[in-house]
């Protein structure tokens, strides 16, 4: 009798995860886990980095984000996520479209409330976590 309330508590659980559509979807596991708001802790460029940058937050709410200049000025973009690659991949799509306009392309690494963003010029993606030429790496943390 034991035995069949195991079996039969186990195969619950394994219909109930099944029908989650998170369980095995590592970009809206991705996506959940990168909700909220998340503050510049540091900033690194090649170059000169541009000081409202460094003051900006990043507000990630399902595939949407939206980036916030210390003036208030807000950028809204689409987030589309690649974690299966190694690093894993984000570009950032933003919702006005102007004229010549490519995709931002960007790595990133999540450690709980930590995010690292390793962002290059529009045509090229970074490889390393490190400042690419013409981008930058950001380490955000998550406001609370």
């Amino acid at each position: 009798m034991l035995a069949r309330l195991v079996v039969a508590a186990v195969a619950v659980g394994l219909l109930v995860a099944a029908d989650d559509p998170k369980a095995d979807d590592p970009v809206k596991a991705d996506l959940k886990k990168l909700e909220g708001t998340w503050v510049v802790e540091k900033l690194e460029a090649a170059g000169p980095a541009p000081e409202e940058l460094k003051k900006a937050t990043l507000t990630f709410a399902g595939d949407k984000l939206t980036m916030k200049s210390a003036g208030g000025e807000e950028m809204r973009q689409t987030v589309r996520l690649d974690p299966k690659k190694n690093p894993k991949e984000m570009n950032f799509v933003p919702e006005k479209k102007e004229p010549n306009a490519a995709p931002g392309l960007a790595i990133y690494k999540l450690d709980g409330d930590t995010l690292t963003l390793a962002l290059g010029p529009p045509d090229k993606r970074p490889t390393k976590f490190e400042p690419p030429e013409n981008g930058f790496l950001l380490v955000l943390k998550r406001k609370k």
